[in-house]
């Protein structure tokens, strides 16, 4: 899990100087233990939204900042996103 985020966040930066990003709950602690790392080496300003997943799903379905939803992929497929 660790090394996947690493890596989406490492290409989704190659085109950015600040991501969003947002994810259940549940996965806040290793998310936000990857952000200060990838912050730290990168210079990139990463904002990280963390809730309940139909919450959060909601709030990226109207917003067009978020580049990366960490999730159940099952559910995430659900919600068409």
């Amino acid at each position: 899990m660790r090394l996947l985020a690493l890596i989406s966040l490492l290409v989704v930066s190659l085109s950015a100087n600040e991501l969003f990003i947002a994810g259940g709950a549940g996965y806040k602690r290793p998310i936000t233990e990857i952000v200060d790392e990838f912050q730290k080496s990168s210079g990139v300003k990463v904002n990280a939204m963390f809730g309940n997943m139909q919450q959060v799903a909601e709030q990226i379905k109207q917003s067009d900042k978020f580049s990366i939803f960490f999730g159940d992929e099952e559910f995430i497929k659900k919600l068409g996103i």
